[in-house]
């Protein structure tokens, strides 16, 4: 939720401030760099499910040893993401379109890089052990801190610096450096002194068996992290590259307010791999269909809500309350971003199983699949067809529909269950059918009522009809299900226990 708020002031301003061009070039860049961290290649997630088994045990010297694997990969992986990145430089006019006059693009992407190769070199690794020893709090309070910090000095220099926008922009950019370094130190600083053995114990290289394991891990989880970045940062490449970089812009404030729905909601699920992962490991498959069916069914009422409510009050948010209508996209681009929205997320009880199961390994040439699909859809929508903003979003919702959420439940229903996801299927086609009747219903109301034309009141009351007609709706489709006499049951119990 702190991230959310800090991320609203912190765009306000910088609209305000520096307008929709920046916002642009701003978005392109952290998107090219979330494409270089495939560098990463899942090597801190390996790691740490490699350091459960001597943190439980206690085991200093093997502790030391991974650590020390870690501090090695990301030093060299800094490297690669500069050199890659460098490399790139010839190439910048090519993925931005038209005469960019506001900025040197070279100077400010060069510091985005900088700032992605600091949070290699400086300590960030080590924060891996506080995670995987059950200490995430920490790790998250000190990123908080942090993030606090940087949003502060960059809302700061943004006012003081706010008649000369290009050197304002470029301390903007020179901030994220300072940020990551300090956080990075102050983490090494702080786990040093609560793991005192990593100073004093000398690791010792690990046995080539093990880094064996480790890297078929790294390969597995590395094509998923391929897959996901793809979908989720090709897109706003080709739009810079194609469309423009304002109309980039004019995306990334949607793209703000879905990734705070999406950060609010994982924080929802987040707890379910864990116990689903013991559940894999001790329950009966009729157990873990049974839940699975109650995991599926909140998922679908949960994002089918929201993006229902999405849907309605999009535009009015932030054409009325936040910023203004010139900052507003077409409704086909709002509906595009919607439908991306539900179906990313909405086979998530898929997702969580196959997470909670270890099953990257078996998704591999899904993940690759996937790439291919998204890269060549988006590509004939944008070049050929001329679908815009819209184009690069159907094309990510395709590969997930077609490619993603068919072949991950067809994994998870064998691996897991034994069975044929045949029925899944058709009975998640069915509740997707189910959430744009019910988003064609709202539309309808909405139509047909006298709502308000004061900006916040006309807000308010589409809100209300955002609350009450899906939930009313899903009720009357869902109520009477074994899966929802069992959730409600089990929510029943917690807040009771609560």
């Amino acid at each position: 939720m702190l991230h959310v708020v800090c991320n609203f002031a912190l765009r306000t301003v910088f609209i305000s401030m520096l307008g929709i061009e920046f916002l642009g070039i701003n978005a392109l860049f952290a998107n090219i760099l979330s494409v270089l961290s495939l560098a990463e290649l899942g090597i801190g997630l390996s790691i740490n499910f490699a350091l459960y088994e001597p943190l439980a045990k206690r085991d200093e010297s093997k502790i030391a040893s991974l650590m020390e694997l870690y501090r090695k990969s990301y030093f060299y992986i800094g490297i690669a993401v500069l050199t890659i990145g460098l490399l790139l430089l010839p190439f910048l006019p090519w993925l931005v379109k038209g005469d960019v006059k506001a900025v040197d693009l070279k100077i400010v992407y060069i510091l985005f890089l900088l700032q992605s190769v600091s949070s290699y070199w400086f300590g960030t690794y080590i924060s891996s052990i506080l995670i995987a020893d059950q200490k995430e709090f920490l790790y998250t309070i000190f990123r908080n801190a942090a993030y606090v910090c940087g949003v502060i000095l960059r809302i700061g220099f943004l006012y003081l610096l706010r008649s000369m926008p290009a050197r304002s922009f470029y301390v903007y950019s020179a901030i994220g450096i300072v940020v990551e370094i300090g956080f990075g130190l102050s983490m090494l600083f702080f786990v040093y002194r609560r793991y005192g053995f990593l100073r004093t114990t000398k690791a010792m290289p690990l046995a080539r068996e093990e880094k064996k394991n480790i890297f078929k891990n790294v390969i597995g989880l590395s094509i998923s992290k391929v897959s996901f970045i793809t979908v989720s940062s090709v897109g706003s490449i080709i739009i810079a590259g194609v469309i423009g970089v304002v109309e980039l812009g004019l995306y990334s404030n949607y793209q703000l307010i879905l990734s705070g729905v999406n950060t609010l909601l994982t924080a929802l699920f987040s707890s379910l791999t864990a116990s689903i992962g013991n559940l894999c490991c001790t329950g009966d498959g009729a157990k873990k269909k049974s839940v699975f069916d109650e995991i599926e069914l909140l998922y679908i009422w949960v994002y089918g809500w929201s993006a229902v409510m999405l849907w309605v009050l999009y535009n009015p948010f932030i054409g009325d309350i936040w910023l203004t209508k010139s900052c507003l996209l077409a409704p086909k681009d709002v509906f595009a971003i919607v439908v991306f929205f539900l179906c990313t997320n909405s086979y998530g009880g898929v997702m969580r199983y196959r997470d909670a199961a270890g099953l990257f390994w078996q998704i591999r040439y899904r993940c690759i699949a996937s790439v291919i699909v998204n890269i060549g859809l988006s590509l004939l929508f944008v070049l050929v067809f001329r679908w815009g903003i819209a184009g690069t979003l159907y094309a990510s919702t395709i590969s997930i529909c077609c490619v993603s959420c068919w072949y991950d439940s067809k994994i998870v229903f064998h691996n897991v269950f034994g069975t044929s996801c045949r029925a899944y299927l058709l009975k998640h086609i069915f509740s997707i059918a189910v959430i744009f009747l019910v988003g064609g219903i709202s539309t309808l109301l909405i139509g047909l009522l006298p709502l308000p034309s004061n900006g916040w009141l006309r807000f308010l009351a589409l809100a209300a009809i955002g609350m009450v007609v899906p939930n009313a709706c899903f009720y009357l489709f869902w109520g009477r299900t074994t899966a929802f006499g069992n959730l409600k049951k089990r929510i029943s119990l917690f807040l009771a226990a609560a």
